[in-house]
This record gives structure tokens, sequence and C-alpha cells, in this order.
């Protein structure tokens, strides 16, 4: 039996593509059709119960995810020609710092030694998903108006991964049904809101 945070990722990469269909014009929806795909991935690797490898095969597909972003994010910058270090981009750099110390010791001494590629793939992720985060609140401090529910969606997205490292590495108390919602609520916040949907969203010079 598919698992209901399953459908419900379907949902949203449902939700992706019709929006990407209405709104031909805004270019960077395809990078959020393929972002959500890989989301959905990475869901179905970690729902894989009795195979060693799949923390590891979820977290890479979370990371090309958080990649695909990354490039959207960029590429919005520079067409737009904003401003890439802000406060927003600090905070994001501050949390780097923080969950990398913290998570990559926490991996190293948890994960068995046959999983020693998850520890190993810890820091890539956190520094993409970091990355991710701090040009998210970099480009949405800038755009202000409805950009900033998207910010709100990649700083849920952004606590709820770390929320399920420390499950999947057996740390934390097992609140993985509650923690995959809340994670898909970020996403739906990414998917809807990082597009201009109304007039008062502006540039800060």
């Amino acid at each position: 039996m598919i698992p209901d945070s399953l459908w419900v990722m379907l949902l949203l990469l449902v939700i992706s593509i019709v929006l990407a269909i209405a709104l031909k014009e805004q270019k960077n929806r395809i990078y959020v059709i393929f972002g959500t795909l890989f989301g959905l991935t990475g869901d179905v690797f970690l729902g894989i119960h009795g195979i060693s490898w799949r923390a590891f095969a979820g977290g890479a597909a979370f990371l090309v995810e958080h990649i695909i972003y990354i490039v959207m994010l960029f590429s919005l910058i520079k067409k737009e020609k904003l401003k890439i270090f802000n406060i927003g981009f600090y905070i994001g750099i501050i949390f780097f710092v923080i969950t990398t110390i913290t998570i990559e010791a926490l991996a190293f001494t948890v994960v068995k030694d046959q999983n020693i590629a998850l520890g190993c793939l810890v820091p890539f992720y956190i520094l993409g998903l970091s990355l991710n985060l701090a040009l998210n609140f970099s480009y949405s401090y800038q755009k202000k108006g409805t950009y900033y529910f998207f910010a709100l969606g990649m700083l849920i997205f952004f606590v709820t991964d770390i929320w399920v490292f420390l499950n999947v590495l057996h740390i934390n108390g097992d609140l993985s049904k509650f923690i995959w919602y809340f994670y898909q609520i970020g996403q739906l916040l990414l998917i809807i809101f990082n597009n201009e949907l109304d007039f008062k969203s502006k540039k800060v010079s």
C-alpha cells in the first residue's frame, strides 16, 4: 500500500505541472517540476524498509532537488540583477556552519560501518540544503511581497530535512509521520510562491 505521504507528494507534483502549464511565461516552473519529482523520489527511497542503502539513496535524491532549486535561484538572481550577499544569505551560511558540525559529528558517531557512505554524504547534503536556504532568503528578502511565503517554505524544508536526518540516524523520537506532512507544507509553499503572485512584490535597490 502506498503511504499517505507519497500520495501527497504525487498531488504536489501534479500541482507544479498544472501551474507550469497555466503560467507558461514563468520559465522557472520547469525547475520546480523536476525539484518536486526528485523530492518524490527521495520519499520513495526513504519509505523502503529493510534496505541498508535507502537513507543514502533518499538523501542523494533530495540533494539533487536542492541543486535544482539552487540553479533556479542563481538564474533568477542573475536575470533580475539582484544581489546575492545580504542578511538573508548570511543567515543561511550560519545555519550551514552550525548544522554541518553538529550533524556530521552525529552521523559518524551513530551510523554503522556499512553505512559510512551516508556519513560522507552528510556535509555535501547540508551544504546544498544551506546554500538553497541562503539563496532563497537572499532572493525573497529583495523581492518582498508574496515571496516571504517562498522563504517560509524553504525554512520549513530546512528544519524538516534536518529532523529527517536525525530520525534516520535514530537520534530523535519517532515523529516521522508528523514531520513528513509538515515537510510537504513547505514543499507546497515553494511550489506556489516561487513566482510573483501580486503587483506589490518588488526589488530592493
